[in-house]
């Protein structure tokens, strides 16, 4: 075991020799906030960076340079979120019902621990060495920063790689052709790829 903290009372995180958090809490509440700052304790830097390229701002966060800008445009094709559409997702995971509220909770324990992280790093004085090196400001995080968040892995994972919009497509048209079992029955399924070997 490499060292025990508890950030907040009912919550403690155990990180064993590699370093890796160990995130208990009496409640899910208490769980949450211990992800949370445990996140923040080991990325907050890459945080931060998500954050604004989700609003197309990684160049003014990070410097100009064209690997920033190509990435921010790009992503700003697939998710071009205002600041208003980021809250209406908000508002919209808490009127959906009693998942809905538990996700807007989750989210919020999960933002209370990354805050608390920061305020003890801004008390401190002892910011990541990134902040120091590019002086960028470090503020604390809200529920549509989270939402920004989801939208650059969603963009970044979700337009590329399996064709698996493609193949959603073929399987919708093969069902609407020859009935659902049919259509699942025939063929490979969607999805797959027949490899051959090399001899």
């Amino acid at each position: 075991m490499q060292r025990v903290e508890t950030p907040e009372s009912g919550v403690t995180i155990v990180r064993d020799t590699t370093g890796i958090p160990h995130i208990y809490g009496t409640t899910r509440a208490e769980g949450e906030f211990g992800a949370g700052y445990a996140g923040a304790e080991d990325r907050l830097w890459v945080m931060d960076l998500m954050r604004h390229l989700g609003r197309a701002e990684l160049t003014s966060f990070a410097g100009g340079a064209p690997a920033n800008r190509t990435l921010e445009q790009n992503l700003w094709q697939t998710a071009p979120y205002t600041e208003a559409d980021l809250q209406a997702q908000v508002n919209a995971l808490a009127s959906d019902g009693s998942q809905g509220a538990q996700v807007k909770s989750d989210i919020d324990n999960y933002l209370d621990g990354v805050n608390d992280y920061i305020a003890q790093v801004r008390a401190a004085d002892d910011f990541p060495g990134e902040y120091d090196l590019t002086g960028a400001s470090m503020q604390p995080f809200t529920e549509t920063d989270m939402i920004a968040i989801a939208a650059v892995v969603g963009g970044l994972f979700g337009s590329g790689g399996g064709e698996a919009m493609q193949s959603a497509l073929v399987k919708e048209a093969a069902e609407a052709q020859y009935g659902s079992p049919r259509a699942t029955r025939s063929g490979p399924r969607c999805g797959s790829r027949t490899t051959r070997r090399p001899r």
